[in-house]
C-alpha cells in the first residue's frame, strides 16, 4: 500500500466528495489544540526539557517520559521505591526528586533505565535544578547543592527561610513560596545566597513559576496571585486570576502563563502586561488536573490529567504559542430555556431576550419582550415564536422585528400543564404528565388547539421529526407517535426496557436518548417507527444529562455543576469522534446551536458558545487551509514512510489506514 501511484490516489480523491455527500454533512474539524498525548501517565509535578519529561507519581516514584515530538510521546520507565515523590527537576541526564523525608538524585543517562545514585536525607518539599547546582525548599530554608561530582551532592550554603516549600528559578533569582508569602533570592553566588526582597500571599506554596521578574503562584481559595520582583528589593502583587475552577498549578515563560485547573482545563495568560493578564486560550479536558509544566524553547505545555478511574491517566501535550480559545459569552441573567434559528437567538424568562448571534464571540441584544409569567421553550413559526407557561398558558410573539417583539396572541390548552414543547411541520407540541397536545400554528395569529391524546404518567420530554414525535418517561420508558394526522398524534411504539430519560433528540432517522440510570446515551434507528433499533450507545466522560442533534452532528450536556458539553461525530456509531468540548461551569439545563453558535441555559444564565474554533483536519502546512499543497505533501510522506507527517493513526506506521482516514479528512470542511 505504500507503492500507491498518484494516478490511484488521484482517482480515489475524485470520488470522495461525492461520498462526503452521500453521507450529509461533513464533521466539524477537531480543534487545534492537542498536539498529543500518552497514556497511563500521571505526576504531581512535571519537569520537562527538549528530550524527556520526568513526572512526580508520589508513591508510585518518579515516571521519565520520552518527548522530543509531542505527537509521538511515550513513556519509557517507572522507577519506584523513592518515597512519596511530590515535586521534580530535569537538568541534563540527572533528575532530581523532592520525597519530603529525602532529596533523590537519578542517573537517566539511559532514560529507559533510571538510577537512583544519591539519597540526601533533608526534609525536601521543593526542588528545581540548572546544570550541576540543585535548589531545594526543605523545612529549614533553601538549599543550594552542587552535583557536579559523580555520586555525590555537595552542600553550598543554607538560606534559613519559615516553612518553604516551592521553589522557581528565574536568571540569576530564585523565587520560593516560604511563610508568610514569597521570597526573592539572589543565587548568583551559591555559596551566599541573599534575600533580597518579599511579599505576602495567603496561603502560597501549591505551586509557583516565574519568568522575566515576574511570578505566579496558587494561592488561598484557587487564585493565581501575580508579583513583579523586576525590583526585587520591591516585590509587590499587581493582579490576581480568580479562574471559574480553583487552581491547581502554573507555568511561565517570557510572555506567557499556562494555568491548570482542577477540572484539568488549561487556561493560557498573555502576560505583556502583568497587571491585567489577558485570557487568549483554554483547553477543556474535564477530569482531575495535577501539574503543568511548560517548555520556553517552542512553547509546549505538558499537563497531567486523570479519570475517575485508576487507569484512566493521561499526559496531554498543547500549543501555548497558538492557542484556540472557545468563546463563551454570558448574555443574560434569569434565563428558563434557550433556542436558536439562524443567526436569531432567544432567551426565556420574566423577560424574553431577543439575541443576534451571528458573531457568536459578540452576541448582541436584540429586543425585549416583558412577561407577566416566566415564559420558556421558545418554538419558531415563519416570522413568530411561541412560549408557554407554567399555567399551560401559550404565548405567541411577532418577531418579524426582533427589536420590537409584540404579542400576536395567547390561549390556555384545556387541561395541558407543559413539561416540554416541540414544533413539527406546522404544529407545536406540549406534553406534561398525563396529555399531548397538538397545536396548529398554520396562521400564528389564530392558532387552534387539535387534538389532545392521553401521554405517559411521567411524561417530562418532547421531541420531533418529520412525521414522528418521541416522549420521555423520567423515570420509564420511550414512546413513539406517528403523524399520519398531525392534530391526532398515534401511539405506534413504547420500550420495553426501564430506562430513567433524561433528553432526547432526533436527528433525520436517528433517534438519540440519554439514560440517566445507565449514564449513556442510547442510538436507535428509527426508520421504521412501528420496530425502531438501537443501533449503538455512548457513553462520555461525565454523566450526560440532554442532548441536542442536527446536521450530523450531536451536542451532548453532562449533568453534573462542571458543566462540559461534548461536541461529537455520531454518524459511525462503532467510532464515535469528539469533535470539541466546552465549559460553560455550571449546570446546563438546555442547549440549542445552528451555524456558529450554540446558545445554552448554564444555572440560570444563557451564554453563546463559538462552534467555529477549529482548524482544517487536512492542514499540514499550517497556513489554516486543506489544500493541493498539502494533499502533496502528505503523498511525498506517505511513499518515503515519514511517519511523522503520514503516520494520522498514531500507530508508529505509514500504512492504508492512515491513507483512508488522511483521505476522509481532506473532504471535511475547514469551519
Amino acid at each position: 500500500m505504500r507503492q500507491l501511484g498518484y494516478g490511484v490516489l488521484l482517482s480515489l480523491c475524485l470520488t470522495c466528495p461525492a461520498l462526503a455527500q452521500e453521507h450529509g454533512v461533513g464533521a466539524r474539524c477537531a480543534m487545534r489544540d492537542i498536539l498529543g498525548h500518552v497514556d497511563d501517565a500521571w505526576g504531581l509535578d512535571i519537569a520537562v526539557d527538549e528530550r524527556l519529561a520526568v513526572l512526580a507519581r508520589g508513591r508510585s516514584g518518579i515516571q521519565i517520559l520520552d518527548v522530543q515530538n509531542p505527537a509521538q510521546m511515550t513513556s519509557l520507565s517507572l522507577l519506584d521505591g523513592l518515597g512519596s515523590v511530590q515535586d521534580v527537576a530535569l537538568s541534563g541526564d540527572t533528575a532530581f526528586a523532592a520525597v519530603g523525608s529525602a532529596l533523590g538524585v537519578v542517573d537517566l543517562s539511559d532514560p529507559s533505565q533510571p538510577t537512583l545514585v544519591i539519597f540526601e536525607p533533608v526534609q525536601a518539599v521543593g526542588v528545581e535544578a540548572r546544570g550541576s547546582l540543585v535548589y531545594a525548599a526543605t523545612a529549614e530554608g533553601l538549599r543550594i547543592y552542587d552535583a557536579s561530582a559523580p555520586g555525590d551532592l555537595a552542600e553550598l550554603s543554607l538560606l534559613a527561610l519559615t516553612n518553604s516549600r516551592k521553589v522557581a528559578l528565574d536568571g540569576d533569582r530564585a523565587f520560593v513560596s516560604a511563610d508568610p508569602g514569597m521570597v526573592i533570592v539572589d543565587v548568583r553566588d551559591p555559596v551566599n545566597p541573599v534575600a533580597l526582597g518579599s511579599v505576602a500571599i495567603s496561603a502560597a506554596g501549591t505551586s509557583l513559576d516565574a519568568a522575566d521578574g515576574i511570578a505566579a503562584a496558587v494561592s488561598a481559595g484557587g487564585r493565581v496571585t501575580i508579583v513583579d520582583a523586576r525590583d526585587p528589593s520591591s516585590p509587590r502583587i499587581v493582579s490576581t486570576i480568580e479562574p471559574v475552577r480553583w487552581a491547581n498549578a502554573v507555568a511561565m515563560m517570557s510572555g506567557r502563563l499556562a494555568v491548570q485547573l482542577d477540572d484539568a482545563t488549561v487556561q493560557v495568560y498573555d502576560m505583556e502586561d502583568p497587571t491585567t493578564p489577558a485570557l487568549i486560550g483554554s483547553y477543556e479536558r474535564l477530569g482531575l488536573g495535577d501539574a503543568i509544566a511548560l517548555r520556553a524553547s517552542d512553547g509546549t505545555a505538558l499537563f497531567s490529567r486523570s479519570g475517575p478511574l485508576c487507569c484512566d491517566q493521561q499526559v496531554i501535550a498543547v500549543d501555548t504559542r497558538q492557542p484556540k480559545m472557545t468563546a463563551i459569552t454570558k448574555v443574560a441573567g434569569d434565563a428558563s430555556s434557550v433556542g436558536a434559528r439562524g443567526t436569531l437567538g432567544v432567551v426565556g424568562g420574566q423577560e424574553v431576550r431577543f439575541l443576534d448571534i451571528g458573531d457568536p464571540r459578540a452576541p448582541r441584544l436584540l429586543g425585549v419582550f416583558d412577561s407577566e409569567e416566566r415564559i420558556k421553550d421558545p418554538l419558531f413559526f415563519g416570522d413568530a415564536v411561541t412560549l408557554y407557561d407554567r399555567d399551560g398558558r401559550l404565548y405567541v410573539l411577532d418577531i418579524h422585528d426582533p427589536s420590537a417583539p409584540t404579542l400576536l396572541t395567547s390561549l390556555a390548552v384545556p387541561g395541558v400543564v407543559p413539561r416540554d414543547s416541540v414544533r413539527v411541520g406546522e404544529y407545536a407540541y406540549l406534553v406534561d404528565s398525563f396529555e399531548l397536545a397538538a397545536v396548529d400554528m398554520h396562521d400564528p395569529a389564530s392558532p387552534i388547539i387539535g387534538g389532545i391524546v392521553d401521554a405517559p404518567s411521567r411524561a417530562e420530554m418532547i421531541a420531533g421529526t418529520d412525521g414522528l414525535l418521541c416522549v420521555g418517561e423520567a423515570p420509564g420508558e420511550i414512546h413513539l407517535y406517528t403523524l399520519d394526522d398531525p392534530a391526532l398524534p398515534s401511539l405506534v411504539w413504547s420500550s420495553s426496557e426501564g430506562l430513567w430519560v433524561t433528553g432526547i433528540s432526533f436527528d433525520g432517522d436517528r433517534l438519540y436518548v440519554v439514560d440517566g440510570l445507565d449514564e449513556q446515551v442510547l442510538i436507535y434507528d428509527v426508520t421504521d417507527p412501528q420496530d425502531p433499533q438501537q443501533i449503538g450507545s455512548y457513553s462520555p466522560f461525565l454523566p450526560p444529562w440532554n442532548v441536542r442533534a442536527g446536521g450530523g452532528l450531536v451536542a451532548l450536556a453532562s449533568g453534573s455543576d462542571f458543566g462540559q458539553i461534548e461536541l461529537l461525530d455520531l454518524r459511525d456509531v462503532e467510532s464515535p469522534t469528539i469533535v470539541a468540548s466546552f465549559s460553560p461551569h455550571a449546570f446546563i439545563w438546555g442547549l440549542d446551536f445552528e451555524g456558529d453558535a450554540m446558545l445554552v441555559q448554564a444555572d440560570s444564565d444563557a451564554c453563546v458558545i463559538d462552534l467555529r474554533e477549529c482548524a482544517c483536519p487536512a492542514d499540514l502546512d499550517g497556513d489554516g487551509d486543506g489544500d493541493s499543497d498539502d494533499f502533496f505533501l502528505f503523498l511525498d510522506a506517505f511513499r518515503a514512510g515519514d511517519a511523522g507527517v503520514c503516520d494520522v493513526d498514531r500507530d508508529g506506521d505509514c500504512d492504508s489506514e492512515d491513507f483512508f482516514l488522511y483521505i476522509e479528512r481532506f473532504f471535511q470542511p475547514c469551519v
